[in-house]
């Protein structure tokens, strides 16, 4: 039990240093985390994307759309994290 209170002042920094603000972005002047933003945005490529690979008769071929189209909506919201708030 000792032990434990000697290393709970080093825990608190650990635990703190996430604690910085997010990115934000003001749409209609109200300011919104980034990170809904990208996801907005990737699921409506995604979308877009969708209708894209049905009207080039694409879609049919995809074997397991289930796990194809969450996965593109992800790449697409991170991609635009990185591109857009990753430094």
């Amino acid at each position: 039990m000792r032990s434990l209170s000697r290393l709970a002042p080093l825990a608190f920094p650990l635990g703190a240093s996430g604690c910085q603000l997010a990115p934000s972005v003001s749409f209609l002047g109200s300011f919104f985390p980034a990170w809904i933003l990208c996801a907005v945005v990737g699921l409506l490529l995604t979308l877009g994307a969708r209708q894209i690979l049905v009207r080039i008769a694409l879609d049919p071929h995809l074997d397991p759309r289930r796990p194809f189209y969450p996965c593109l909506a992800v790449l697409f919201t991170f991609g635009l994290w990185l591109v857009f708030f990753g430094g």
